[in-house]
């Protein structure tokens, strides 16, 4: 606003308020396994950043700095879930404020990345399994993502190696299925020419589906059953 911008006392106020700002802000630490984390900002970092130390007593080191996740300081880590044992991690990440986030998975002992990424990830919580194999999340393809929407779902579930898949919207006409790589895609959604709100389905690893009983059973456009 013009205003604003040209008032003589924007400056005082602003250099104020960066002054009230600019002290060391804690997180409370918690414990995953036998190590300890904490969130500390330094003052004006754009990110906090993620602390660990293997005891009470020993030095804090680094564990991830999302500061240094890109350029302009706006890859923001919003949410973070240890394994039981506290070994692994899944971190879920935010570009420039975005809801969409993806989430990658860090070997805690070695600071270590896994090579996968999932994306498309959206308003979800993360919830490891007790073994360590894998964790339940939800999936959201948007818009942008590319036109074969199932390819790239079949990437995101071949991280986890699991073997079926509860979609919980498919936005696809009518009822049918859909062969990819590593998993068959089946859906019940409305008829073609409404509009696709919802819909239902399951993704079955392709070693599983000739076990299946018989093909799955379309209820309604919210309700499928599937039998092995």
């Amino acid at each position: 606003m013009p205003y604003l911008s040209t008032t003589p006392i924007r400056k005082k106020y602003n250099d104020r308020l960066t002054e009230l700002y600019d002290y060391p802000k804690y997180s409370a630490p918690s414990k995953h396994g036998s190590r300890y984390f904490y969130f500390l900002n330094k003052g004006l970092q754009n990110q906090s950043v993620l602390y660990v130390q293997s005891s009470l007593q020993s030095d804090p080191e680094v564990f991830l700095d999302p500061n240094g996740l890109s350029e302009d300081g706006t890859t923001a880590l919003t949410s973070s879930e240890f394994t039981e044992d506290g070994e692994l991690v899944a971190l879920s990440l935010s570009e420039k404020g975005s809801d969409w986030n993806t989430i990658i998975v860090k070997k805690v002992a070695s600071k270590e990345n896994y090579s996968e990424e999932l994306k498309w990830v959206k308003f979800s919580t993360i919830a490891w399994t007790h073994d360590n194999h894998g964790f339940f999340y939800e999936l959201k393809c948007p818009s942008e993502a590319p036109p074969h929407r199932t390819a790239v779902c079949n990437l995101e579930f071949r991280c986890t190696d699991t073997v079926v898949v509860a979609l919980s919207e498919s936005r696809l006409p009518d009822q049918g299925s859909i062969v990819e790589s590593d998993y068959t895609f089946f859906w019940s959604g409305k008829p073609e020419g409404t509009p696709q709100l919802g819909g239902v389905g399951f993704a079955v690893s392709n070693h599983f589906v000739k076990f299946m009983l018989q093909p799955p059973q379309c209820i309604s456009s919210r309700v499928m059953t599937i039998q092995y």
